[in-house]
């Protein structure tokens, strides 16, 4: 079981916690300034793994609630944000959180989707798009693909070999209208607006 899996790598993912935080403070600056997100935006970052994301976006004023499976990785986000006001909770999007339906102007995954099978990746749609009111955004692989992120990905056995080459064609297959916000040599945000 990924829960399994991810627990047990929390401690090497928290090794990583700054880096992942200058990486998506240039990836904010990067996107932000393409899509119009005003402070104390109310955010859900599903999959927030060791909370660096939800960090750098409370950084920014941004209202975060975190949600990841894994408890150890939930409770390395805490110790790692307990400086700021996000709140975090263990919770699975395969099944439905415990969050009111548009709970959230804006859900984000980020590098979520692709360690998913097509069937996972339409609940993790379904339920991103039940409890946002503005806006969804994926932060994915784009098809630049390196060694490191193959091997990585291989490791986690999840869909990241097919999914980088259909993801933008699958969101907007369930979606409708999709923007592709490249944020990096290897990522992008595929951004839907509500």
């Amino acid at each position: 079981m990924k829960k399994d899996l991810f627990d047990k790598i929390a401690p090497v993912y928290g090794m990583f916690f700054g880096f992942q935080v200058k990486n998506f403070r240039t990836v904010l600056d990067k996107a932000v300034s393409s899509i119009n997100i005003p402070e104390h935006t109310s955010f859900l970052d599903i999959g927030c793994g060791t909370g660096a994301l939800t960090f750098a976006l409370s950084e920014r004023g941004y209202c975060v609630t975190g949600i990841d499976a894994a408890p150890q990785m939930i409770k390395r986000a805490k110790e790692r944000n307990a400086g700021n006001k996000t709140a975090f909770v263990v919770g699975d999007v395969l099944s439905r959180l415990v969050f009111d339906s548009k709970s959230f102007d804006v859900v984000i995954a980020s590098y979520v989707a692709h360690g998913m099978n097509k069937m996972n990746r339409q609940k993790l749609y379904k339920e991103a798009a039940r409890l946002a009111r503005k806006m969804i955004i994926f932060h994915e692989y784009n098809q630049k693909r390196t060694l490191g992120s193959d091997l990585i990905e291989w490791l986690e056995g999840g869909d990241y070999f097919n999914f980088i080459k259909i993801a933008e064609i699958e969101m907007k297959e369930y979606f409708g209208n999709v923007q592709v916000i490249p944020v990096s040599k290897k990522s992008a945000w595929y951004v839907v607006e509500l």
